[in-house]
């Protein structure tokens, strides 16, 4: 994880005991599905079976967690 992600991660962290629950998505830490599901709210699913559907063999990947736990 780089160094700015791994920063943003830390503070989260540190703070995640008084912060609202949903995060701006560019700031989620791998392995956020649950705040990832209430940061992309109804659109979640959408999401995650489009990316399902799409890319089964998961060839594109992105810094950004799909809230996959959350929703299966």
């Amino acid at each position: 994880m780089g160094g700015q992600r791994h920063c943003a991660c830390s503070a989260l962290r540190a703070f995640e005991a008084v912060a609202l629950p949903g995060a701006h998505t560019d700031l989620l830490c791998p392995g956020d599905a649950d705040r990832a599901a209430i940061a992309f709210s109804d659109n979640a699913g959408r999401l995650v079976e489009a990316k399902r559907r799409y890319d089964p063999d998961g060839v594109v990947s992105s810094a950004i967690p799909l809230p996959y736990r959350s929703l299966t």
